[in-house]
């Protein structure tokens, strides 16, 4: 027995006294071998100053270190080139370094490293993934300069004064399946005058940079294009014009995987954002922005947005935006669709908006505030920019003219969907308060004879699902106006006091009710009421409706403002009360109208002085009813439409058919030809008496000259 313990103590003393000496052997070659070896083995040109090295525990020092490639244009592995004042590399895998050319470290520390690092190049595979020639869980830099290019030396990353900790850092591009260069979890980072080329076009740069625990700080942001905006529409042709910057930006816990970049409590400080579209059509392609994004906790102070159209003209200004976004993410699934991103629980506020939107109009809001569920709008303006007589001049064919002031509007219940590529809009309530809303049309330009589409037919177009379960517009006011060719002032229809609830508003886009009821009630030329019911379905092709209603208490002399300018003639006398109920389609208004009125006369008045013709006065009111019956009798209405005008010209043809056999009588047309006779003989008698005063005239003035 004590001999084989003898035995044992003796093999454990060899073999230990072996081990000490093959490890200070081996320390004592890797020392006066290493640099030879590294010269020959490794792919950089490596030289430092001192080297301190702890084999059991793969622990290397070593200062005053330069380094660059042996081969610069190998792009098969990671380039490095410059210097480090301390390098330290913790459990270093020996035999990875020494046999298969890799470096594989628990961690790595440099003081004041000048570094340009050049990306490997992406293989061609998609499955197996060459294993990176350089990798580091946990990197650690103090002061360093750091450079980073892609394999093509286009530039990719800048920083100076860098002070950095990352753990778990892969830093290599080896696989075309993979976009972002390098991933890592946990990070601190300072330092100043960061650049970074995203892609070929943009470019971002800050002023500064600092993360005290978790929370970063970047100062002065900015994304732009990097070359002006001259060169960048001829380069990028089919490219929008893109620039953002921000005095601050606030975030937390970045985190760079499987593609991904993932960060948290974003918060960008005054932020200003230019967007300028191309005048060319977009051509489809891949999205130039690649990464996927996964944004939580979005908020924009104070920011201002531009967007201008391809020659540089300002058409959307929105100034003092404050937004938070609760979620935003894009990935290659969002990307597919026509919004390529999804978004969840936003809330919006802003002062000024400003929307050019074409030659005519610009589009204006005082203040905006919005979240996912309801949108308010603080005076929103529909301002013409030409006045109506350029405006007449301008457009080729008949065109309304509009200036529309609304105080208040509120857009609550909404949920809005994509499905299928396609938006889904479904609105519970929305409200607009105090419309004043003036319409022009002048008679000058020529005929628009384009077929116009009936109002159920308009809603039925929409190539997506839309319902709006309620409309309303509140004591609001109504001007329409209506030049004609002559030298008068356009004439007048005006209601006030106006009120309309419209229900079910829809494309008839997969709807069990396509029925749209509209209720309207206000003052007729400010003094009398009126009401109006009308409804239509979006499903009837036919583009059948309803339109039934009153006036009451309407001093005739009221539609003078109407009438006397656009037709030459006044009327006078009293509407107790006006009762029609129409339906119709697309082709014709047909239905019943009464008309209880008294003391009813036309006036004719010529065209020129605007004084009463009282002989032709006189004439059509031998044919027109002064006083209705006692329970007037209701009169048959039929009316073709005619296809290029609107549905208000067909249901005033119909209240128009109305009124003419109402007033003068259900045999109008034997009546008229009637008149037109009586006229003719009225102008053959005139005719004579003239003639027959020349003449006598002729026969005094030569009797005198006798």
């Amino acid at each position: 027995m004590k001999r084989f313990l003898k035995i044992l103590l003796i093999s454990v003393l060899c073999i230990t006294t072996l081990f000490l000496v093959l490890i200070f052997g081996f320390r004592y070659w890797l020392k006066n071998n290493l640099p030879q070896y590294i010269k020959e083995k490794m792919p950089y040109n490596i030289t430092y100053k001192d080297l301190k090295i702890r084999f059991l525990q793969g622990d290397i020092t070593a200062s005053n270190i330069k380094i660059s490639n042996k081969n610069p244009e190998n792009q098969k592995i990671i380039g490095l080139e410059g210097s480090v004042d301390v390098l330290y590399i913790s459990n270093l895998a020996m035999y990875d370094a020494l046999i298969n050319n890799t470096i594989n470290s628990d961690e790595i520390q440099l003081s004041k490293p000048n570094l340009k690092i050049t990306l490997a190049k992406p293989t061609e595979k998609k499955i197996l993934k060459k294993k990176a020639s350089i990798v580091f869980e946990n990197v650690k830099i103090t002061n360093g300069n750091i450079e980073i290019e892609r394999y093509n030396h286009s530039p990719f990353f800048k920083i100076k004064n860098l002070s950095l900790s990352v753990d778990n850092l892969n830093f290599a591009e080896d696989d075309a399946v993979r976009k972002l260069p390098f991933v890592f979890d946990r990070y601190t980072v300072k330092g100043n005058n960061l650049e970074c080329y995203p892609n070929e076009m943009y470019k971002i740069t800050t002023k500064s940079i600092d993360t005290k625990e978790r929370q970063m700080l970047v100062k002065n942001f900015s994304l732009f294009p990097q070359i002006d905006e001259h060169h960048f529409k001829i380069k990028y042709p089919h490219q929008t014009f893109f620039h953002f910057n921000a005095s601050e930006m606030n975030f937390k816990d970045i985190s760079l995987k499987n593609n991904k970049i993932s960060i948290e409590n974003v918060t960008f400080s005054e932020p200003k954002m230019t967007i300028q579209s191309n005048q060319l059509k977009k051509k489809e392609k891949k999205n130039a922005f690649t990464y996927d994004l996964d944004l939580k906790n979005i908020n924009f102070r104070n920011a201002q947005f531009n967007l201008l159209d391809s020659k540089g003209k300002e058409k959307l200004l929105v100034k003092n935006i404050n937004v938070s976004i609760h979620q935003f993410l894009m990935d290659e699934e969002t990307r597919k669709g026509k919004i390529p991103f999804t978004y969840t629980n936003y809330k919006l506020s802003s002062g000024a908006l400003v929307f050019n939107a074409n030659e005519f109009y610009q589009l204006a809001v005082n203040q905006l505030t919005a979240d996912q569920n309801s949108w308010n709008l603080e005076q929103f303006s529909m301002q013409p920019l030409l006045s109506r007589q350029e405006f007449s001049r301008r457009i080729p064919t008949e065109k309304d003219w509009y200036n529309i002031k609304v105080a208040k509007t509120k857009i609550s219940g909404i949920d809005f969907k994509i499905y299928n590529n396609k938006p889904n809009v479904n609105i519970n309530q929305i409200d607009c308060q105090n419309v004043n809303a003036i319409i022009y049309r002048s008679k000058f330009p020529k005929d628009d004879l384009s077929r116009k589409k009936m109002y159920s037919e308009l809603l039925r177009s929409i190539k997506f699902p839309l319902l709006v379960h309620n409309l309303n517009v509140i004591n609001s006011y109504l001007q329409y106006e209506e030049d004609n060719i002559n030298d008068n002032p356009a004439g007048k229809l005006i209601f006030s006091d106006f009120n309309l609830n419209a229900r079910n508003l829809n494309s008839n886009k997969g709807y069990k009710n396509t029925l749209v009821p509209i209720a309207i009630n206000c003052q007729l030329m400010k003094t009398s009421p009126m009401n109006v019911n009308w409804s239509f379905d979006t499903a009837k092709i036919d583009d059948f409706f309803k339109i039934s209603g009153n006036i009451s208490n309407l001093p005739a002399s009221q539609v003078n403002l109407f009438l006397k300018p656009y037709l030459n003639v006044s009327v006078e006398g009293y509407i107790n009360r006006l009762n029609f109920d129409f339906n119709g389609n697309n082709a014709h208004i047909f239905g019943q109208m009464n008309l209880k009125h008294q003391n009813l006369k036309v006036n004719i008045l010529d065209k020129d002085t605007k004084e009463k013709k009282k002989f032709l006065s006189a004439i059509v009111n031998l044919v027109v009813k002064t006083n209705s019956k006692k329970f007037p009798e209701n009169v048959e209405v039929n009316v073709k439409r005619d296809p290029t005008k609107s549905f208000f010209n067909l249901f005033w043809r119909g209240l128009e058919d109305g009124l003419k056999k109402t007033l003068i009588s259900k045999d109008i047309n034997e009546k008229e030809q009637k008149l037109k006779r009586t006229v003719e003989k009225v102008k053959i008698i005139k005719k004579k008496v003239e003639d027959d005063k020349a003449s006598l005239k002729k026969k005094m003035n030569d009797t005198f000259k006798k």
